[in-house]
């Protein structure tokens, strides 16, 4: 009968590659919980075994506690960073998901503005002076009186300065990450749940091929990814579809079907939805800020007093 006990190995992991595959995969950015990589692997190296590390080292983050788990077991540093980088994965997808759509934003507030200011800068003074004009109105008497000012849009510098703090709010939301907050707003959640499940499929199946019972590789995966409780529930009910007799593969199709659906709908429908509703709102006032005056101008002039 196959034991889960963790020092039941004949011949011990590479360590010292284990921890040189950690550190080099933090410096390309993986986000690897933080630890003191280097007492770990001496004490490794020397033959401590896991569970002994494991019981004197109380402080070891969960993720990291499940590394040594699962690399001890598989001997698979592959498997090992892909469910310690499963949801930095997704987060980075959801990330570039929007980026295109935001720079392009930024790219219609910056014409916009530039087009708005050169406006107000240049012929929105004429157009003024010219309504000025018109609204000195003769009368029968030869007297004269001035009519009320119509629209002279003290607000368009206001607008055009507003406009001139948004042009960088595009790029600082794509340096900064923003654009995967705004992803998963608008329910990249789904996809970064469901990739992270494909991630512990993978732990489970890896884990189960050399006899692991199910409720420790469940607990493992759920570590190694750290899921969350809703994540860790769902992995959890795999007993009953394994009981069931449904493979791992199947579950894991399901989940790369959600994904990839999702992650589709990000890159197209919310794109196109964001392009119609703000890039479509702001031509829409832009056109309004700048016809307006010309249009009432026109007004003055084809009814004179009116």
């Amino acid at each position: 009968m196959a034991s889960n006990v963790l020092d039941a190995t004949l011949m011990p992991p590479d360590w010292s590659g284990f921890h040189a595959d950690l550190q080099a995969a933090r410096i390309d950015g993986a986000q690897i919980p933080h630890y003191d990589f280097d007492q770990v692997q001496q004490r490794l190296i020397a033959g401590e075994s896991v569970t002994e590390l494991q019981d004197d080292l109380s402080d070891l983050p969960d993720a990291y506690r499940s590394a040594l788990q699962v690399f001890q077991e598989t001997e698979s540093i592959e498997v090992v960073l892909d469910g310690l980088t499963a949801k930095q994965h997704a987060r980075q997808q959801l990330r570039r998901a929007l980026t295109p759509t935001i720079l392009y934003l930024s790219l219609l507030i910056a014409v916009g503005f530039l087009g708005l200011y050169l406006f107000n800068d240049k012929i929105n003074p004429t157009i003024h002076s010219l309504r000025a004009d018109l609204r000195r109105v003769s009368f029968v008497n030869g007297g004269t009186e001035q009519l009320p000012a119509l629209g002279e849009q003290r607000w368009l510098p206001i607008v055009v300065f507003c406009l001139a703090n948004l042009i960088w709010v595009g790029p600082i939301l794509v340096v900064t990450g923003g654009t995967g907050w705004i992803s998963r707003w608008l329910g990249g959640r789904t996809y970064e749940r469901a990739w992270v499940l494909i991630s512990a499929v993978r732990i489970v199946e890896e884990l189960r091929k050399r006899g692991i019972a199910k409720e420790v590789a469940f607990q493992w995966a759920s570590d190694l990814v750290s899921a969350d409780a809703r994540t860790r529930n769902t992995i959890a009910d795999w007993g009953v579809y394994l009981d069931q007799g449904v493979s791992l593969h199947v579950l894991a199709d399901r989940y790369r079907r959600i994904a990839l659906g999702r992650l589709a709908w990000l890159r197209a429908a919310v794109p196109m939805a964001l392009l119609c509703l703000v890039g479509g709102s702001f031509a829409l006032f832009y056109c309004w800020a700048v016809f307006l005056p010309i249009v009432e101008t026109l007004h003055e002039l084809a009814v004179p007093g009116a």
